[in-house]
């Protein structure tokens, strides 16, 4: 289901994750059901994941730099 943006856009997880990236349930995460996907514009220089103590997910956190050019 993904083939269609592929090639327009990047999972930034795939790009910059590091550790666990299982975002669904937040007590016992086992699917990756959060991301974030960017242009290739944009470059993803850092991607995590995070407990969330309101909520049943974890929080998908992702830094960019945008060039300057």
């Amino acid at each position: 289901s993904l083939r269609a943006i592929e090639p327009r856009l990047k999972d930034a997880w795939l790009a910059t994750g590091q550790g666990w990236g299982a975002t669904m349930t937040r007590d016992f995460p086992v699917s990756r059901i959060d991301q974030c996907w960017h242009s290739h514009e944009l470059i993803a220089a850092k991607a995590q994941v995070l407990p969330l103590d309101w909520s049943d997910h974890r929080a998908l956190v992702v830094d960019f730099l945008v060039p300057l050019n």
